[in-house]
């Protein structure tokens, strides 16, 4: 794919074909990085699971529930001077922006969107989904640009020198002298500029959009810099698999005065309990209850600090200051035990969401079939509000 892409930007003659494949080969580029790194991860994984499995072998060292994650709402606010923006003088640069989401090997790509002066944010309407998700995971949002009209630059004038020389004399001669500038130029294509980039993980997830930090780079030349705030708006929904499975059901009976029988159901990091008749002799009739709208009759939170302890047929579990004594109608304690440990080793790598479903924004099925997204008219100034009620700088940017 990379070779091909190359070849393409080769043969590309007009901007913004070269730009869209210059993009492309960038994002190449990229994947074909972080492939090799996690290629070599894996090979160094591999060689110290060898080592240690020869020495120590811990059986409770299950993997863990991996995650789908969901970013949107991408929204980076611009500040020009209140000369370029209000008075409509002053910066004439026009950008082309995309940016690059990054999670492990999966890397995705936004639109490229046209900005100049008259743009007082970006906005990438795309949903973006990534699987396979660790609760170490780092994403990062790097953002690209290249300044496509600058009538303040020397490039500028340089490229309209070269534009009119090639139409004043004859076309043959005008395309050797162009062939014999790119002679000297070892660089394929435009070029895209890591102008800022941002870092976030599981804490950072929520239901809600938020306002993050962007880093900005600082070798970068001031004039190929867009003039960024200094944050971003998204929203990174995390969504753990162990949220949306049962770990185990069975039919339990609770040492208690009544000696009351459950169905019971070990999911979502809670043990839900169903009152169920004592006769047992059709179980299909109880497995309805996990499928029906019922609320569990009592349902017992399970987290790290809970404690599990096997006494003969006996489950016994301490959540807090509760204590409670379960039998396995069916024998299957020390199954239970092994489920119980694996919920509270889940709990553990996924606890800042651990307590709550967050629901993954749609993904999105269409892109702009153009080659420049045009935002619809609005921005992020006119859209605010200037009566009602005072907000803060995060909330403003949460609009």
């Amino acid at each position: 794919m990379r070779e091909g892409t190359s070849k393409l930007l080769a043969a590309c003659e007009h901007q913004n074909q070269s730009l869209e494949a210059a993009k492309s080969l960038l994002t190449s580029d990229l994947r074909l990085a972080e492939f090799k790194s996690e290629l070599q991860r894996r090979k160094i994984s591999l060689s110290s699971t060898s080592t240690s499995s020869r020495t120590t072998k811990n059986k409770s060292n299950e993997p863990l529930f991996k995650a789908k994650a969901s970013v949107s709402n991408i929204r980076i606010p611009l500040i020009w001077k209140d000369t370029d923006y209000f008075k409509n003088r002053g910066d004439h640069r026009r950008f082309a922006v995309f940016c690059v989401l990054k999670i492990g090997t999966e890397i995705f790509d936004t639109i490229m969107v046209n900005v100049d002066r008259n743009f007082t944010d970006i906005c990438f309407d795309d949903t973006f989904h990534f699987n396979n998700v660790t609760p170490d995971f780092n994403f990062e949002l790097l953002i690209y640009s290249r300044v496509l009209h600058d009538d303040l630059s020397m490039a500028s004038t340089h490229k309209k020198l070269t534009h009119k020389i090639s139409n004043s004399l004859s076309r043959s001669f005008g395309r050797k002298m162009i062939n014999l500038k790119d002679d000297f130029n070892n660089e394929t294509g435009p070029k895209f500029y890591l102008i800022a980039r941002a870092s976030l993980n599981l804490k950072d997830s929520a239901d809600l959009i938020k306002t993050y930090d962007l880093i900005p780079e600082e070798e970068l030349d001031k004039n190929l810099q867009l003039p960024l705030f200094g944050h971003y708006c998204c929203r990174l929904a995390v969504q753990p698999e162990c949220l949306l499975k049962d770990y185990h059901s069975d039919i339990l009976r609770m040492h208690s005065p009544e000696s009351d029988m459950f169905w019971a159901v070990l999911s979502k990091f809670r043990l839900n309990l169903w009152r169920i008749k004592t006769e047992l002799q059709d179980e299909p009739a109880y497995l309805k209850h996990t499928n029906s709208k019922k609320e569990p009759d009592l349902i017992i939170p399970i987290n790290c600090q809970s404690k599990v302890t096997l006494s003969e047929r006996n489950i016994q579990l301490v959540n807090k200051e509760n204590v409670f004594v379960f039998e396995s109608i069916n024998g299957q304690q020390s199954e239970w035990i092994k489920c119980f440990q694996k919920v509270r080793q889940d709990f553990q790598a996924w606890e800042p969401i651990a307590e709550y479903n967050m629901q993954l924004a749609p993904l999105s099925h269409h892109r702009s079939q153009y080659f420049f997204y045009e935002r619809p008219s609005g921005s992020l100034y006119n859209e605010t509000p200037l009566q009602g009620m005072r907000q803060s700088v995060k909330d403003f940017f949460l609009c």
